[in-house]
């Protein structure tokens, strides 16, 4: 008779305990960039409108639409750019510059201008695991990545300069050196999650506070196209299922008075 009792309780307490903390849920994703040959890639003009994850992440994924940022003339801030797609991923070009237009400058690089692509998950908070790069020129390509940790609903780099980035919201994930066409770089090792995320050419002026990883960091020869990234969509527990703390407290009340009842019953017998 207790080892049933015993059992009800602790089957009860368990259920209590899952409702009263949840679990974030965690769903993985990926978003592919290029040309749009093959078809399933985003090219500039997708992924600026809303590139959807690829088949086989998990179903709710959202869409991530992605534009394009470039420190501009002698006033070194942000400024809106133009998103570019070739074979091997997406590119900037910093707007009005025709330097800036050819190869290897229609990459993501940091000789002349610092060049950077804005994530937008729209409402979604996204863990981004990976980056993916699909051409690098000459073998070097050291990135930084930020997370917008700040109140703005719809924030941008614009306006801000490579040295107060975290003045504007932003905060720097880390920085990754040498980067591979060979494979996925990962990133984030803290899983820190948002849903804006930057990813950029390597500034020595955005600093190493956080997370360096790879070889060796550094500015003004660095070229690449982002090819593909990837992460999981954080899902934080339901609210309506979180009882109060004062509900926590009858519980535990009930089964103290459950318990005691049985214990009278059994030796009334």
């Amino acid at each position: 008779m207790k080892t049933v009792v015993l059992k009800k309780i602790v089957q009860a307490l368990t259920l209590a305990s899952a409702a009263a903390f949840g679990s974030s849920a965690f769903a993985g994703a990926t978003w592919l960039f290029g040309d749009n040959n093959p078809t399933n890639e985003c090219n500039a003009t997708e992924a600026a409108g809303g590139c959807a994850a690829q088949a086989g992440s998990t179903a709710g994924s959202p869409g991530v639409k992605v534009s394009a940022y470039s420190t501009t003339g002698t006033s070194g801030t942000f400024a809106a750019a133009t998103l570019t797609s070739w074979d091997g991923g997406l590119g900037v070009q910093a707007n009005g510059s025709v330097s800036d237009s050819g190869t290897p400058q229609h990459a993501i690089d940091n000789n002349g201008y610092t060049d950077m692509i804005l994530l937008n998950f729209g409402s979604a908070k996204i863990d981004l695991d990976s980056i993916k790069i699909g051409w690098n020129n000459n073998g070097d390509a050291d990135i930084s990545v930020f997370r917008y940790v700040g109140t703005s609903a719809s924030p941008t780099p614009a306006g801000l300069s490579v040295t107060n980035m975290s003045s504007g919201g932003w905060e720097l994930v880390g920085n990754y050196a040498d980067l591979s066409t060979s494979g996925a770089r990962g990133v984030n090792s803290t899983n820190t999650s948002s849903s804006w995320w930057l990813i950029s050419a390597y500034s020595e002026g955005f600093g190493s506070s956080k997370e360096t990883a790879g070889g060796t960091l550094g500015s003004g020869n660095d070229y690449f196209k982002v090819l593909s990234v990837a992460g999981n969509v954080v899902a934080p527990p339901p609210p309506s299922k979180i009882p109060e703390p004062g509900s926590l407290a009858l519980m535990g009340v009930a089964m103290a008075g459950f318990v005691a009842t049985r214990r009278r019953k059994s030796k009334a017998i």
